[in-house]
């Protein structure tokens, strides 16, 4: 197993960003000046999700249904002040625990087809 901690600090590093995008964005209303500072503040963020995006994708490739579940757990936490970034969060909770239920039913199924070989 490689691990999720690239992934936990992917996520959260892109839905902070988000956050703070829609931020910009208060009243229906585009300000180039707030937008400006989002990106200034926003730019190591985005700079370090690019450069470790191969590690993430191999976690991603490599994640367990145990880990899924603590995915879930480090997004529940994560604090966003924004209606849209609480609702990217939500979607990917969502899919963290499909694929966690889908991962349990499948392991169970080999489990239980193991035990009625045996008989």
């Amino acid at each position: 197993m490689k691990g999720i901690d690239e992934i936990k600090d992917t996520l959260t590093d892109l839905l902070e960003a988000i956050d703070k995008f829609e931020g910009t964005l208060k009243g229906g209303k585009f300000d180039l000046v707030k937008f400006f500072g989002f990106a200034m503040d926003a730019y190591p963020k985005v700079q370090e999700v690019i450069e470790d995006f191969p590690t993430f994708v191999e976690e991603i490739k490599d994640l367990s249904v145990e880990e899924s579940k603590e995915l879930v757990e480090v997004l529940n936490d994560v604090k966003l002040d924004n209606k849209y970034s609480g609702k990217v969060a939500y979607s990917l909770v969502g899919i963290l625990l499909s694929y966690h239920f889908l991962g349990s039913t499948f392991e169970g199924g080999k489990t239980m087809l193991e035990y009625w070989k045996e008989l």
